[in-house]
């Protein structure tokens, strides 16, 4: 018997013999008689062991309530464990059972069951006549399928059945009239049977990666729920069953293949945030403006090629939304002022607000394309508002050194800025400007993301720091992993740098193809071209006017130099000419 075992043991008599942590002492099985010395046990908790079985005398313990059993290596457990008529609490999470005991159903006062993380490929028959039963875990196991009995569970409120082997559900989980939570991700379901519809308590329903190709109709019975993920699954279209669920407050429908939504799910007008992403939605049902309370929207990677008109009021109250991966044409259209480019944007204050959608978001043939195919000219972006050129001088002087992670995971503090022509972001060793390390064109900036979502963060990143992370993403995919000095540093120059994209990009799709000179004179891929009411540039860095952009200042430089060595050849060309007709004097003399 080890020391911290001893200790355990003693502890637990000095505290009347009522519980016994016996928690990650390494045992392999539990000492003789170790029952035997506390017959007045009510909590045992063998978490993080090597224990393979459970013993027999654990039947001694008629006063327990409550058994962890935790990462283990349990096979099975006994059956004696039916013996225990007061237990309430029994937690066997990451074992290797593969079935349970028949004597677990005569557990009638057991309210919380967690069997997680085994192997366990079917459940008793008996199961509905755990009666008190309200929590049941069974998420990642290899079931198939679930006894009917299941469905006398009168007093189970949450069901977790999350990856498993499931192709359907039983009929009769219509019977479990106290269910509130029910997640069934990760499984094989193609269809919900029509009887679902009686679970009119569900709050949450959870069913993200599985098969399903129609919007269930039991949804139209189940009014209380507030969260629906029906994400990763094959679902082609909203019906109206939609506009039943008027208490929902998140609809996740993202990754699926829907063509079209149906007007009622404007009847959802608890609705706060609503994910569209990676489907092939190529318009927008009119009836969103009647979701006044939503706050956060998601259509990336879709098909959309702007907005409708209607849709302004509620884009105007978002504080989050996600637009990157559809037609440039939607790009452009909406207001650079008040969204970052494909990035969800937290709510940092009037960097973040939405502040206004253009009318030029309405929906029109021109917008969809003309018979011919053509688009109408894309719209230029007005950059004129004083609250993005603080972010651009934000950029220019540079913020607190960031922790830069490579793809070997090799962390490296840096300066990061933008140079004086917003040409270049520019990273260096230490805040000393003049060690240039490297340079990245703004012009290759195609996205920036938040969180852990490049390869070098999911494999180096942490979860404590998700908060704090961004990444720029160029078009010839190469990721730049930064690490800020706090969330708030972080919001800031995420909002600078994908209103600098939005801007980039929406000016390289207008500008028409010109000669050198013409180029020099637009340079909208290259300067932020922040106008006044006098249309000339700004001075970013002092406030002051300038009535020329450096890049034509660079040009008469450079004619400036071409002239003066002209010269210089000419009069290097004359003084030669006239040594040669001296010369040719002097030989005549």
């Amino acid at each position: 018997m080890g020391n911290k075992t001893t200790k355990a043991i003693k502890e637990c008599k000095t505290g009347g013999g009522h519980s016994l942590f016996l928690d990650e002492c390494k045992l392999a099985s539990i000492p003789k008689k170790t029952f035997q010395q506390f017959p007045d046990l009510r909590t045992l908790s063998l978490n993080s062991n090597l224990l393979g079985e459970i013993p027999g005398d654990i039947t001694k313990l008629e006063k327990l309530t409550t058994l962890r059993i935790e990462n283990n290596e349990l096979l099975e457990l006994p059956a004696a464990i039916g013996s225990l008529r007061n237990l309430t609490n029994l937690d066997v999470v990451n074992n290797e059972l593969q079935e349970l005991p028949d004597a677990l159903c005569e557990l009638d006062l057991l309210t919380n069951a967690v069997f997680q993380y085994n192997k366990i490929t079917k459940l008793p028959k008996s199961i509905g006549s755990l009666v008190s039963l309200s929590l049941l875990y069974l998420g990642a196991n290899e079931l198939t399928e679930l006894p009917t009995s299941i469905g006398a569970l009168d007093q189970l409120t949450i069901l977790s059945l999350y990856e498993n082997k499931l192709k359907t559900l039983p009929a009769s989980l219509a019977g479990l009239c106290s269910l509130t939570s029910l997640n069934v991700s990760s499984n094989e379901l193609e269809s919900l049977p029509e009887e679902l519809a009686a679970l009119d308590q569900l709050v949450e329903f959870i069913a993200p990666n599985n098969a399903l190709s129609e919007f269930p109709a039991c949804f139209g019975g189940m009014v209380a729920l507030k969260t629906l993920d029906l994400s990763e699954n094959k679902l082609t279209t909203v019906t109206a069953v939609i506009g039943n669920l008027q208490h929902l407050d998140e609809l996740d429908l993202s990754h699926n293949s829907i063509q079209a939504i149906d007007p009622a799910i404007g009847q959802c007008d608890r609705l706060t945030t609503l994910k569209l992403s990676n489907n092939m939605l190529r318009l927008l049902p009119t009836s969103l403006q009647e979701l006044v309370e939503l706050n956060e929207l998601h259509i990336d990677h879709n098909s959309i090629p702007s907005l409708q008109k209607e849709l302004s009021e509620v884009l105007e109250n978002l504080e989050i939304f996600v637009y990157e991966g559809n037609p440039k044409s939607l790009l452009t259209s909406l207001a650079v002022g008040s969204f970052a480019s494909g990035v969800a944007m937290p709510d940092t204050g009037a960097a973040s607000s939405a502040s206004s959608v253009p009318a030029s978001a309405e929906t029109s043939d021109a917008d969809r394309g003309t018979d011919d195919g053509e688009e109408d000219e894309i719209p230029a972006v007005e950059m004129t508002d004083e609250e993005f050129e603080e972010e651009i001088l934000l950029m220019m002087n540079g913020g607190e050194v960031f922790t830069v992670i490579s793809s070997s995971g090799r962390r490296t503090p840096k300066m990061v800025y933008v140079d004086t022509e917003c040409a270049n972001v520019i990273l260096v060793n230490s805040k000393s400007k003049s060690k240039r390390e490297k340079l990245v064109p703004v012009t290759s900036l195609e996205e920036v993301q938040i969180g852990r979502k490049t390869k070098t963060l999911m494999k180096n990143g942490t979860d404590e720091e998700a908060s704090k992370y961004f990444s720029l993403i160029t078009t010839e995919r190469r990721t730049f992993d930064f690490v800020a000095p706090s969330d708030e540093e972080r919001d800031n120059w995420v909002s600078a740098f994908s209103k600098l994209i939005v801007y980039v990009s929406a000016h390289a799709l207008d500008a028409p193809e010109e000669d050198d000179e013409s180029a020099d004179r637009a340079a909208p891929a290259s300067l932020l071209d922040l106008t006044g009411s006098s249309g000339s540039l700004l001075d970013l860095e002092g406030g002051e006017e300038r009535s020329e952009t450096p890049t034509k200042k660079k040009k008469e430089k450079k004619k400036e130099k071409e002239k003066k060595k002209e010269k210089e050849d000419e009069e290097g060309e004359a003084g030669k000419k006239k040594k040669k007709k001296l010369k040719e004097k002097e030989k005549d003399k």
